[in-house]
Formats: structure tokens, C-alpha cells, sequence
């Protein structure tokens, strides 16, 4: 009976697999299993399951947040339609070796909270600000699967704010001067949030470089492959192996009609909250297409091929394709 190093040190950098999930419900569970004699793989197959309830609740909360605030959608369509597109979500989205992780609902929710925190119109009383903030922080801190999670959450972060700044014409200097307030008190809560990874980066990561360089190097047919999410279009189920009805080719081609078509969809409903999501979704699609092998390949050949961790095909399009895309899918169907 030992806890594996992995699940140590997953307690110091404050994320292994499914970051704050993980830490929170799964690493518990595993070891109560372990010290009751259970196999902990029992625990393993029901967080399996668990990643399609996250899935699905994520996307499911994340959509009828958005068709409420921009649609002004009520009654049974307000739950009838993020239903029906969060039970695709789990069935459709395929990555490398048919697996399925939760990355696509915790964004989901990272997206809806950081909408709400960072819509700013008027001057924020202290509670209001901090309120703010509190969500921003736990927003991006759901992403913290590992360095690259933290990562896009922070970069969506920026984007909402840049977003909500375009968008706010006459509002902008308030704008700006009242996100400088939430921007600061939630630094100060995502350090409190996360400060076992803080303390990690700081004072064990510096050590580590002659582990971590050979797993990047030994990984980078991961960061040059392209993914397609989309296999399970030939109404298969992403568990029977996907690669054995449809091919390689066919799947880039349906996942570039139907990303262009969704984004283009998203320009039509012209809402600016379906603009932002039809961009992400067309450039995710767009460096699927070309940036794999062009930016990548480049990558892979200087000094900053460390960088492709954060370009990896299996986690970029969970983030920036996969949620954006089945919001979307479910603007269209309200629409």
C-alpha cells in the first residue's frame, strides 16, 4: 500500500490530470479506497463517469447562462435546448486514443463566470468589486489542470476584458478604472486560491528542468499531430474506436465545414458574444489545419520548443474549440 509519487507531488503543484477536481474529490477517494483495501481503480472507473457529469453540467449551466443574459430565452427552451446540447457534448468529442477529459466543462464554466465578472457598466460598490473578483479567481482556477490550463485561463481572462472594453463605447473609462479594481483584488484571491502552486513554481520547479526538458522532447508527436474532434460524426460513439469508420481525411474535412459553418452562423446571429466564439472556434480550426505543421514544426526546431506544450492539438481545441463550439450549437438551435 504507497500513494505513487505523481500523486505527491500532485498535492504540491496544486494539479495532476484534472487539477482542482482532482485534488478536491478524486485523490481523497483514491486513498480512502486504498486504505480500505479496495482496488483504486474502482475509484479510477467512477471518475471516468464523473468527467461526463462535469462535461455535461458545465456546458449545460455555461449555455443557459449565456442564452438567458443575450437571448433573453425563458420557460422550457431556456432548459430544453442547453440539455440537448450537453448530452452531445460527452457522445461527440473525440481526442487522441478515444479519451474523453473534462477540460471542455470546466472552460465551459470558466467562460460563463468570466462573462459575468467582468461585464462592468457602472461604478462598483467594495462588495460588488470583490464579488467580482472572487469569481474571476475561482473562474480561472478551474482551469488549472497543469501549467497550460492556468494558462488559457488567464489568456481568456485578457480576452473577456478586452472584449467587454471594445464593446462598452461610451462606458470606457469606467470601464477600465473598475477593472483595474477587480483585476487586483482577484490577483489577491487566485494567490490565496492557489498558493500550494505558487509555492511549488517558486521553490521545486527551479529544480526540475533536467526531468521536465526529456518529457517535452519525448512528447512531441503529441504537439504535431493533428486531433479531430469530430470522428464520432459517423454516429459511432467515441468508445468504439473511431478510426475504423471514418478516416483522417474525412474527419478534417467535416471538422472544417462544420467549424466554418458554425462560425459563420455566429457572425450571422450577431450578437458580440457569438463573434467572440466564432472567432476562437475559427482559429482553433484554422491552426488544426495549418499551424500543426507550419508554427509547430517550427516550434520543434528552436530553443522554444517548450512552447508546444501550450499548442498541444489535444488540449488547445478543449479549451478554445470544444466549448465555444457546442455554445454556439446551441445559440444556433435557440436562434
Amino acid at each position: 500500500r504507497h500513494i505513487e509519487l505523481k500523486y505527491l507531488l500532485s498535492l504540491m503543484n496544486g494539479a495532476y490530470d484534472t487539477g482542482i477536481v482532482y485534488i478536491i474529490l478524486y485523490f481523497p477517494l483514491e486513498i480512502i479506497a486504498v486504505y480500505l483495501g479496495f482496488n483504486p481503480d474502482i475509484i479510477l472507473y467512477r471518475f471516468t463517469i464523473f468527467h461526463f457529469e462535469i462535461i455535461f453540467f458545465g456546458v449545460f449551466f455555461s449555455s443557459k447562462y449565456f442564452l438567458k443574459k443575450y437571448f433573453n430565452a425563458s420557460g422550457f427552451m431556456l432548459y430544453f435546448i442547453p440539455t440537448l446540447v450537453s448530452l452531445i457534448v460527452p457522445i461527440s468529442w473525440y481526442t487522441i486514443n478515444g479519451v474523453i477529459y473534462i477540460y471542455p466543462g470546466v472552460y465551459a464554466l470558466t467562460l460563463a463566470l468570466l462573462d459575468y465578472s467582468l461585464d462592468i457598466s457602472n461604478k462598483q460598490r467594495l462588495d460588488q468589486i470583490l464579488t467580482r473578483a472572487a469569481i474571476a479567481a475561482i473562474a480561472i482556477t478551474l482551469d488549472f489542470t497543469d501549467v497550460r490550463g492556468i494558462v488559457y485561463g488567464v489568456l481568456t481572462f485578457f480576452i473577456f476584458s478586452l472584449y467587454f472594453l471594445v464593446i462598452k463605447n461610451g462606458k470606457r473609462t469606467i470601464y477600465i478604472k473598475e477593472w483595474f479594481k477587480v483585476f487586483l483584488f482577484g490577483l489577491l484571491f487566485f494567490s490565496l486560491l492557489n498558493m500550494n502552486a505558487i509555492m511549488y513554481t517558486v521553490f521545486i520547479g527551479p529544480y526540475l528542468p533536467k526531468v521536465v526538458i526529456p518529457i517535452i522532447y519525448g512528447q512531441l508527436f503529441i504537439a504535431l499531430q493533428h486531433v479531430h474532434p469530430f470522428y464520432t460524426l459517423s454516429q459511432t460513439m467515441y468508445w468504439l474506436g473511431a478510426d475504423y469508420y471514418i478516416s483522417q481525411y474525412h474527419a478534417n474535412v467535416l471538422l472544417g465545414v462544420i467549424s466554418t459553418i458554425i462560425g459563420l452562423t455566429a457572425l450571422l446571429i450577431r450578437k458580440p458574444i457569438a463573434t467572440l466564439f466564432g472567432i476562437f472556434v475559427l482559429l482553433v480550426t484554422t491552426y488544426n489545419f495549418i499551424g500543426v505543421t507550419t508554427l509547430g514544426y517550427y516550434l520543434a526546431q528552436t530553443p522554444y520548443v517548450g512552447l508546444l506544450l501550450y499548442l498541444y492539438p489535444t488540449l488547445l481545441p478543449s479549451y478554445f474549440f470544444v466549448a465555444p463550439f457546442y455554445l454556439l450549437v446551441s445559440f444556433s438551435f435557440y436562434t
